[in-house]
């Protein structure tokens, strides 16, 4: 979100258009707001809400998979976002490395999607990377 080099405007307008769905959780959401509001990224609140308003308008807002009690910690919230049965994702995109790898599909977390990186999902979308 705080890119702004071609990959990352070729992301945004792909969400924007309608090409592909982002997925949001309330808990995402809030912790999104939370980082964009830490004083070390020094965004003023009118940044902070433009970012926001290039984003959560066009996301679609799913519960969270919660984890089991006793359960190994996921690798973040984005997985068990993208893991959700109230909103299962097709891929989740990401250009950082998971530290684990790609995570298995554990029970009752839904189907596991695909990790691409941005530029293998805009190829995918028919974007010119």
């Amino acid at each position: 979100m705080l890119c702004s080099d071609g990959k990352a405007k070729q992301l945004r307008r792909a969400w924007q258009d309608g090409h592909c769905q982002a997925l949001i959780g309330a808990g995402t959401a809030e912790a999104l707001m939370t980082a964009l509001a830490c004083p070390v990224l020094r965004l003023s609140p009118a940044q902070q809400h433009e970012l926001l308003a290039d984003f959560l308008p066009y996301a679609e807002v799913v519960t969270e998979q919660p984890l089991r009690r006793g359960a190994a910690p996921e690798p973040g919230p984005s997985w068990r976002l993208a893991c959700s049965e109230s909103g299962p994702a097709d891929c989740l995109v990401s250009d950082r490395q998971l530290a684990a790898g790609r995570p298995r599909r554990r029970a009752g977390m839904g189907v596991a999607p695909r990790l691409l990186a941005s530029d293998q999902f805009l190829a995918e979308l028919g974007f010119p990377v």
